[in-house]
C-alpha cells in the first residue's frame, strides 16, 4: 500500500529512515488526511524527502537488524524460550543475507524503489527535498527508539556490497527539482545506461 499525508496543506510521501515515524507521529498527533494508492492522484504534488544514501542504508540496516533482534527476544517471552536462544542472536548472518541479496526490507532498499512503488499509483510532479527540510515543515523528529548505531556495527554495515547508484543520481541530481514521477525514473535510469 502506498500512502501520502496532507502536512499543513503539502502532500508527503513517507519513505523509511527519511523522516517516516516524524512524519506519521505528526499526522496522527494533528489528525492530518491520508491518502491512500489510487487516491495519491487527487494532489498536484507530493513532496519526497531524501536523504543521502549510504547514511540511509547504514541506519536502515541497523534498524532492521534491531527490529529483527526484538523480534526473538519477544518470542522468547511469549514463547517461555530458553534465553540462550536470544543470546545466540547472530546479526552477521543477517549481515550476509543482506550482502548475498537474499533479504530486502523497506529499512534499507533504495529511495527510488520508495519512488517506483509511489509511480504505480501517480504520475503527477514531485518536489524533492532533503530530510533537512522535513524539520522546516514538522519541529518534533521523533525517530524509533532503537539502540545508537555503534562503531563495530557501522564498520560492519560498511563492508556490505550494496549498489546505491540510483539513489545517489537521485540525491546528487534531483535534490531541489519539481519533476513529473515518470519523467523523474527515467532520467535516473538514462544516467545509468
Amino acid at each position: 500500500m502506498i500512502k501520502i499525508v496532507n502536512i499543513k496543506g503539502i502532500y508527503v510521501f513517507p519513505i523509511f529512515k527519511n523522516g517516516h515515524s516524524s512524519i506519521v507521529n505528526y499526522a496522527d498527533a494533528n489528525k492530518c488526511k491520508w491518502l491512500f494508492n489510487e487516491q495519491c492522484n487527487r494532489t498536484n504534488s507530493i513532496t519526497v524527502f531524501l536523504r543521502k544514501p549510504f547514511e540511509r542504508f547504514m541506519s536502515g540496516v541497523h534498524t532492521f537488524v534491531e527490529h529483527e533482534r526484538r523480534k526473538l527476544l519477544a518470542q522468547v517471552y511469549s514463547q517461555n524460550k530458553n534465553v540462550k536462544d536470544f543470546l545466540s542472536f547472530d546479526s552477521e548472518s543477517i549481515f550476509e543475507k543482506i550482502d548475498a541479496a537474499k533479504i530486502s526490507n523497506e529499512h534499507f532498499m533504495s529511495q527510488y524503489e520508495w519512488l517506483q512503488r509511489l509511480h504505480r499509483f501517480y504520475n503527477g510532479i514531485v518536489i524533492l527535498k532533503t530530510v533537512d527540510h522535513l524539520q522546516q515543515l514538522i519541529v518534533n523528529r521523533d525517530g524509533p527508539n532503537i539502540p545508537k548505531l555503534t562503531h563495530d556495527r557501522r564498520e560492519r554495515i560498511k563492508k556490505i556490497n550494496v549498489n546505491l547508484d540510483h539513489d545517489n543520481i537521485l540525491y546528487n541530481q534531483y535534490v531541489g527539482a519539481h519533476i513529473p514521477l515518470d519523467e523523474l525514473l527515467k532520467g535516473v535510469e538514462h544516467v545509468l545506461s
